[in-house]
């Protein structure tokens, strides 16, 4: 007995030394990175006006009251959504609502993704890109609008930090800290990004591809027979699909983007059908990445200081629509197109339906198998569709009653959508 009391006592903590102060924490002893939030797919549906040639057919599709609507019917059929917006919503009120907390959330450092979807000829490219000029005026759709946000936001983030360290030199007695300013009060070229001694800077890249048939193409640079390849890879790193070969040209401002962004869409393959005047025939996708470096000093410290660093991306992906060769008429290439268009739509329905399963769910994350690989359609979704991003997919509709089949099979993959559980994780350094 007397033995045993003695193992006993010396399994007994040290406690002289757990009241000991722990050791200064170093970059590569940091805690170890935050567990994924799980976050479902956020769904909202857009139904966009009557055309002038469909007067005459009536609508079949209706928002329910309350206002703002989260309801609505099509024929007999009745859904419920994250938001409904009728066709008297502009395109305000459509980013306001589902896309500036999405933007938001991604200046904090989580990954996102816009992704429209539905027949074609519902609005999806208006809804994505807008109309006029291209930019965030009455016309302007989401990416001019959140082009707008991100700028202004991390211009917002750069002055008040320049503000915070000048009083706090300031205070300190030294000598009056450069803000990064030029002489007029503007930031100078080039200072958003420039120097690595300031207390807040960013730089912000863009990326557009075109996925059209299985090729993907980048449209920030000309054609040409002699471009290179591009392939779909895993990144080391997170595990995410990414386009090795593409372009990333650095942006400093929303309006040079914005000018990029209409460079590149008038390099999108379009054509027109039966349908639609202005069909895209390809699958577009925009991203940003961005990175926020602040500096903080460390308290107690003389001239110490550590680095906070947040890399995001935000998608924003207009996929062509859907349709049928009976009723757009397509002939040739225009048909091939289609049956392109329609294939890699058919595998993200399954994607969808995999992802969406509720037995999927219950057997818990990594359970049952997800088509991705059957396209580089969802390879590259794979990020906002089940993986580490916050999405919200725009699912557009026609309220016409000859276009009640198509839409009638959007809402039902949109609905499915509503079930998708992604795991967004914060990147922060």
């Amino acid at each position: 007995r007397f033995k045993l009391k003695i193992a006993r006592t010396e399994k007994i903590p040290n406690l002289a030394a757990l009241a000991a102060p722990p050791p200064t924490m170093t970059r590569a002893s940091a805690a170890p990175p935050p567990e994924p939030s799980s976050c479902s797919v956020r769904v909202v549906v857009r139904i966009r006006c009557l055309l002038s040639h469909e007067n005459n057919s009536g609508s079949c599709i209706a928002a329910l009251p309350p206002h703002p609507s989260v309801a609505l019917t099509v024929g007999p059929a009745r859904f419920t959504f994250d938001r409904v917006f009728g066709p008297d919503t502009g395109q305000k009120g459509v980013y306001a609502d589902a896309v500036a907390p999405l933007t938001a959330s991604c200046l904090e450092g989580y990954n996102a993704t816009v992704l429209a979807y539905g027949q074609t000829g519902s609005g999806k490219t208006h809804t994505v890109l807008g109309s006029g000029d291209g930019g965030a005026g009455e016309g302007g759709g989401i990416v001019p609008r959140a082009l707008t946000d991100v700028f202004s936001q991390l211009e917002i983030r750069r002055r008040e930090a320049a503000t915070a360290a000048e009083t706090e030199e300031r205070e300190e007695g030294g000598d009056e800290l450069d803000d990064g300013n030029g002489e007029d009060g503007h930031p100078g070229e080039g200072d958003a990004s420039s120097s690595s001694d300031a207390p807040f800077s960013y730089s912000v890249c863009l990326q557009f591809l075109e996925l059209y048939g299985e090729e993907i193409h980048d449209l920030t640079i000309p054609p040409s027979p002699s471009n290179r390849k591009l392939i779909i890879r895993e990144n080391a790193d997170n595990g995410e699909p990414e386009v090795v070969g593409a372009e990333s040209p650095a942006v400093t401002s929303a309006a040079s983007a914005l000018l990029l962004i209409q460079k590149c869409a008038l390099r999108r393959v379009t054509g027109a059908t039966a349908m639609n005047e202005g069909s895209s025939r390809s699958h577009a996708i925009m991203a940003l990445h961005i990175v926020q470096r602040r500096r903080m000093a460390v308290r107690g410290s003389s001239g110490e200081s550590t680095l906070e660093v947040k890399r995001s991306k935000y998608y924003f992906v207009d996929l062509a629509g859907s349709e049928r060769q009976k009723r757009s008429m397509a002939e040739g290439l225009r048909l091939k197109e289609g049956i392109d268009i329609n294939r890699g739509l058919l595998v993200l329905g399954n994607v969808i339906s995999a992802l969406g399963d509720e037995s999927r769910h219950r057997a818990g994350r990594g359970a049952g198998f997800v088509p991705y690989r059957d396209s580089k359609l969802t390879r590259l979704l794979q990020g906002g569709l089940g993986g580490n991003h916050r999405t919200v997919m725009v699912a557009c509709v026609s309220p016409a009653e000859s276009n009640f089949e198509e839409s009638l099979s959007c809402l039902r993959y949109a609905n499915r959508a509503r079930n998708i559980k992604n795991h967004a994780v914060r990147n922060v350094d």
